[in-house]
């Protein structure tokens, strides 16, 4: 989807003179880029012409997109300075001068307006139009009262200047970045950053020395022009480093067991020699399938190394035995070969079974999913397939009589939804979250022309210590808060949409009413919080179990 969405905007960004980046969510490690070239350097215009040299290189490389850096262009700045002998003879001060302009500018606050339907006070905001904003001659027209009224321009001389650039500092050392991300074939930057370096050591600098490329650490001198990888491929070495570092620790804590075990330095040599060969395997199976070496593979390496290293201690232990019982060793090798061989195959087939039933499984419910997505009529399921409202109203003039439209396979067998749908539900607790799903289901209900029904739900349990007679107090205020909330759902729907908005208040769980609700609806539009980590773990998430069990598609 992002690449499709790249290629979309970009040629109208490339028209205006923009840059535009495509960022997928969730968006990787945390930081700046896929591709970060941190270029180094003593003098900052010199740096710059390097890192626009970086910049070109990575323009050119096949499968690098959204290439920008951290250099800003020129900017003009106009400053108002104020005369201060104008200002005084005006009675006025520079200060109250300054205070004006930032009023029409920036604004200033006057105060807060109480809206009895909105959740917080809303700021009352004393500036110009946003129009007026940016014309100098309409600031400069602005009265300002001292001893006589006077305008702003006769107080003020203009003068044009250029803002300043920022300046980037990385371990106190002077830097420009020049970022990029991978949508090509090869998703690793790994493949792009080797085909990238060949181009930049070509480059040669007029200071007489080579152009020098890290990528671990950051250049120890800084009075020459450099450059450092970061980004994803700096987290990629560290995790290649670590996962070494801990094969290394495995193979000595291998060692120690096998030596413990069959109380010899030499044996475990023997065992261990199978290691290597493991890579036999997995590099072959990397260029067949068309595979990138990743850190996963790296893990798989790692556990491969743990089966050959189970089978060498299966054959060399069961060797001694039969060394033991007097046999010769061709022929106690022979035998543990013909012995031992079933339990080694049934652990490797073991593990071939088990991973290619996961990866057969992933690859039939992408292949279901595309294939349902596929034949599945425009907007039968709108989470997937709905892209924007002129859409929707786009297919709706050319759309065909309803019919009978199927779910997800995975879903098939429990309901069937009728295309378009008729009748659409909007679970509402009153956030931002519920205002935009009104806001959108209103659209969609007005595009298909469907009944629209705004749904809130709470529940009101009275304690046990209560009382007859305060049960009943609460019961009345039960029904004038019922009547009440009702009024309520019908002011919030209408400021969210224009649509008529059947509205409910229902006193059950919210997952409950709203899953007791999608029986007589075809379609559940929802806004969610948006709960991560223990937050969600705790509280739960209605959203998520409205997904899970409805019988109608959800948004």
């Amino acid at each position: 989807m992002a690449k499709r969405v790249r290629e979309v905007l970009l040629p109208i960004a490339r028209r205006h003179g923009a840059t535009i980046q495509v960022a997928e969510v969730p968006p990787g490690p945390p930081v700046l880029q896929t591709l970060v070239a941190e270029v180094y350097g003593p003098d900052s215009d010199r740096r710059r012409q390097v890192a626009k040299h970086v910049k070109d290189v990575l323009e050119r490389t096949p499968g690098v997109v959204d290439v920008d850096w951290y250099v800003e262009e020129p900017q003009r700045k106009v400053d108002l300075v104020v005369d201060d002998e104008k200002a005084a003879a005006a009675g006025l001060s520079a200060a109250s001068v300054a205070s004006v302009v930032r009023m029409a500018t920036s604004g200033e606050t006057a105060g807060l307006l109480n809206d009895p339907a909105a959740r917080e006070d809303i700021p009352i905001v004393l500036r110009l139009p946003r129009g007026d904003r940016s014309d100098l001659s309409s600031l400069e027209t602005i009265r300002l009262v001292g001893r006589r009224p006077v305008a702003l321009g006769e107080l003020t001389d203009v003068r044009e200047t250029v803002e300043s650039q920022s300046l980037y500092h990385k371990n106190l050392q002077p830097v420009t970045y020049v970022t990029g991300d991978m949508a090509g074939g090869a998703e690793s930057p790994v493949y792009a950053i080797l085909q990238m370096n060949k181009a930049l050591e070509s480059l040669e600098l007029p200071e007489g020395y080579a152009f020098d490329i890290f990528n671990a650490q950051q250049p120890f001198d800084s009075t020459k022009y450099a450059m450092k990888w970061d980004g994803e491929w700096h987290i990629t070495i560290e995790v290649f480093r670590d996962l070494g570092l801990a094969f290394a620790v495995v193979l000595l804590l291998i060692y120690i067991l096998v030596v413990g075990w069959f109380e010899s330095f030499e044996t475990p040599f023997t065992i261990m020699a199978a290691i290597p060969f493991s890579l036999v395997g997995i590099l072959p199976a990397h260029a067949l399938m068309g595979a990138f070496f990743t850190a996963t593979s790296m893990i798989g390496f790692i556990a491969g190394a743990g089966i050959v290293v189970r089978n060498s201690i299966i054959l060399v232990d069961f060797i001694e035995l039969r060394l033991r019982d007097g046999m010769p060793l061709q022929q106690a090798v022979i035998d543990a070969g013909a012995v031992r061989f079933r339990p080694m195959a049934l652990t490797a087939a073991a593990v071939v079974v088990g991973s290619a039933s996961s990866c057969s499984t992933r690859s039939s419910r992408a292949s279901r999913f595309r294939s349902w997505q596929a034949r599945s009529p425009p907007y039968c399921s709108l989470a997937l397939r709905c892209r924007s409202c002129t859409t929707c109203r786009a297919a709706d003039a050319r759309w065909k009589p309803p019919h009978p439209c199927r779910l997800p396979p995975d879903r098939e067998a429990r309901t069937m939804w009728k295309c378009p749908p008729q009748s659409v539900l909007v679970p509402v607790d009153f956030s931002d979250a519920s205002a935009r799903a009104l806001g959108l289901a209103g659209l969609v209900a007005s595009a298909f022309d469907a009944g629209l029904v705004a749904l809130h739900a709470e529940t009101l349990e009275a304690p046990p210590y209560f009382t007859h007679d305060q049960i009943d107090a609460l019961e009345r205020e039960r029904q004038v808060a019922r009547a009440n909330g009702l009024q309520f759902v019908v002011g919030f729907a209408a400021k969210q949409t224009a649509y008529a908005v059947q509205a409910t208040v229902v006193e059950r769980p919210p997952a409950e009413a709203i899953l007791e609700a999608t029986r007589s609806s075809d379609l559940v539009i929802m806004g969610t919080h948006g709960r991560r980590g223990p937050s969600r773990w705790w509280l739960g998430s209605v959203a998520e179990r409205v997904v899970r069990d409805a019988t109608i598609p959800s948004w």
